[in-house]
């Protein structure tokens, strides 16, 4: 049972993950001029020259284009930096654990809040393409890729708790998840859409990245809602959830030893 106590103590400690990932952001860009807003910047370059060079390969609108790939990058960092940074989160953290009981939990929130904040100054770029290429937005889809979102980020704190104390154990496994994501990268509808996947629809549906891009995304940009995709998600997360707690039970009581 002390998982659900530890899930529950570190919500309510929600200010002492919120302040630590703010402050992993200004320390990392302090005597910066433009601070955070150069991640954003190098988004907007990023998102611009694929566009200009996918759009004339792939023979498609720029338009559309820009805009599917715009959305769907800024949510693959995300997932993906929330991802990979969780392996290192506990290490980084040693002189917390070490000094004083200290709940892990709160460290792996703290690695994802700090991504969406860094998300939250991305996803100004897409506001401004679908502004300027006069994007129809229904607000009731709009609705829905919000609640995506929300599930995303309910979907990823399981993960990064478990890789957290997985990676602290096997400091090799690191190495794999970077190779995994880069790999999930290519097999993701981020740089193409998703009818060039149409004859082998199993790859999404096996891949929990692409479904979550998908639920966010499509709904926004496309207006269309596909149910079975939440259902596949909703499994995946139930198989999810039963291995971090399975993994949290065996090992977070070790973690000191290993640091």
């Amino acid at each position: 049972m002390n998982i659900f106590f530890d899930m529950r103590d570190a919500f309510r400690f929600w200010r002492v993950w919120a302040t630590l990932a703010k402050f992993d952001i200004i320390k990392k860009y302090k005597r910066s001029l433009l601070g955070p807003w150069w991640i954003t910047l190098s988004t907007l370059v990023l998102i611009l020259s694929i566009s200009l060079i996918y759009s004339v390969l792939l023979k498609v609108d720029i338009s559309a284009y820009i805009i599917n790939l715009s959305l769907n990058l800024i949510i693959w960092f995300l997932i993906r930096d929330s991802i990979i940074e969780s392996c290192n989160s506990l290490i980084e953290a040693r002189s917390f654990i070490l000094n004083e009981k200290f709940n892990i939990i709160i460290l792996s929130l703290r690695v994802i809040i700090r991504n969406f904040i860094i998300f939250l100054h991305n996803i100004l770029i897409y506001i401004i393409i679908i502004f300027y290429f006069s994007l129809d937005v229904n607000y009731f889809h709009l609705l829905i890729s919000i609640f995506s979102l929300i599930f995303a980020l309910v979907f990823l704190l399981p993960i990064c708790i478990s890789l957290s104390l997985i990676c602290t154990r096997f400091r090799d496994i690191q190495m794999i998840i970077n190779n995994i994501m880069q790999f999930l990268f290519f097999i993701s509808p981020i740089l193409f859409s998703k009818q060039i996947l149409l004859k082998f629809e199993w790859i999404i549906l096996v891949n929990p990245i692409a479904l979550l891009l998908l639920t966010i995304s499509e709904p926004v940009n496309l207006g269309i809602t596909h149910f079975l995709y939440y259902q596949i998600l909703f499994f995946y997360f139930l198989i999810i959830s039963l291995m971090f707690f399975l993994i949290y039970r065996k090992f977070n009581s070790k973690i000191t030893y290993w640091l």
